[in-house]
């Protein structure tokens, strides 16, 4: 990949992004650390020790502006986080910040923080003030509000089906609109899109057969019945954050989805052989880059359940967090694509991640 004029000359391409400074063991930063996007636009820069603790750290908008900064201070032994929100965003999950209120929220912390801290990094600070340019009040915002919501509409049947998973995701979407209303937070067009639900086209026999002759795996009936009647499920009509199901034709093993310019990272996270994980197929994209976060099938035979194939999902919100275990039996008797449904949907109301 030709790398951009703008990024460092001794940045490197992985993980979606172009990366200078030095990983510990662990996966974290230590010292000077900058990341660019694909495109050469600068999106973080900071400062860390070797425990991937905050000396300083700044994330940017794509018109160069700060949308975040968090300076340590040594001498009170606090670190102050001011999150800014000048710009229009569209997020999956919304919270009032992630949403793009105009203003900005400072928050003072004991110690220093590490890049492990979410509400830093995912944009969801907890319970803050919100104040304009002049430095007037605009609104405080409870947290508790939103985690309520999350709490009342993660609950789920024990074999709730999709459609039933649809129902909640689209009763969670209507509180939470009444709770922002209250809130006095706009919200944008793409907001509303990134919680619609859509099927595109319908596949066909012939597909899923060259699908299977191409993967050498055979692909689960839930998966297929889907697919064939049903179509393609799509979460969210925003063009930068796509998560929809593949169609026969684009799916890839998992080995080549996460990897796909061989550099060897991946092998270490998965306590599986090479020969399995040339067996684990991905079925859904989620998201633009290698966030994947969808399910899989995983090529054995599960004695006992309907399926031969095992539906599952590899965990990668987090590049340092990968789940280790692959295979996760699917619960006996359920059909594997309402199981995928429906805890895909409630990932979608828990996370609070943009």
């Amino acid at each position: 990949m030709e790398k951009p004029k703008n990024v460092d000359k001794d940045a490197k391409w992985m993980r979606g992004a172009w990366h200078k400074g030095k990983l510990s063991k662990a996966g974290k930063p230590s010292g000077r650390y900058t990341m660019w996007s694909e495109e050469g636009v600068l999106t973080d820069d900071g400062e860390f020790d070797g425990h991937g603790k905050i000396k300083w750290f700044k994330s940017y908008y794509s018109d160069g502006s700060i949308g975040r900064s968090v300076e340590y201070d040594g001498g009170l032994k606090q670190t102050k986080v001011i999150y800014k929100s000048y710009h229009k965003q569209a997020y999956r999950l919304l919270t009032p910040l992630a949403m793009g209120a105009k203003g900005h929220a400072e928050k003072i912390y004991e110690g220093k923080l590490s890049v492990d801290n979410k509400e830093i990094f995912n944009g969801s600070a907890e319970g803050v003030s919100f104040y304009n340019e002049n430095g007037e009040l605009i609104n405080t915002y409870e947290s508790k509000n939103y985690q309520s919501l999350i709490e009342k509409f993660s609950k789920k049947k024990k074999a709730e089906t999709w459609k039933e998973a649809l129902e909640r995701l689209s009763n969670y979407w209507n509180a939470l609109k009444v709770q922002l209303v209250k809130d006095d937070v706009d919200l944008e067009t793409e907001c509303e899109d990134s919680f619609t639900v859509s099927f595109e086209k319908k596949v066909t026999k012939k597909d899923l057969i060259n699908a299977e002759k191409k993967l050498g795996v055979e692909l689960p009936e839930s998966y297929k019945n889907f697919v064939l009647n049903e179509g393609l499920i799509k979460f969210g009509d925003v063009e930068y954050a796509e998560q929809r199901m593949l169609h026969p034709k684009e799916l890839q093993t998992v080995e080549y989805m996460l990897d796909p310019e061989n550099e060897g990272y991946f092998k270490s996270y998965f306590k599986t052989s090479k020969e399995k994980r040339d067996k684990i197929i991905c079925f859904f994209l989620d998201q633009d880059d290698i966030q994947y976060d969808g399910w899989i099938a995983f090529d054995c035979i599960n004695e006992g359940a309907v399926e031969k194939n095992i539906i599952t999902s590899i965990g990668c919100k987090d590049i340092y967090e990968w789940e280790e275990e692959v295979a996760k039996e699917n619960k006996k008797g359920l059909n594997s694509m309402d199981q995928f449904i429906s805890d895909y949907v409630d990932v979608l109301i828990k996370e609070r991640e943009a």
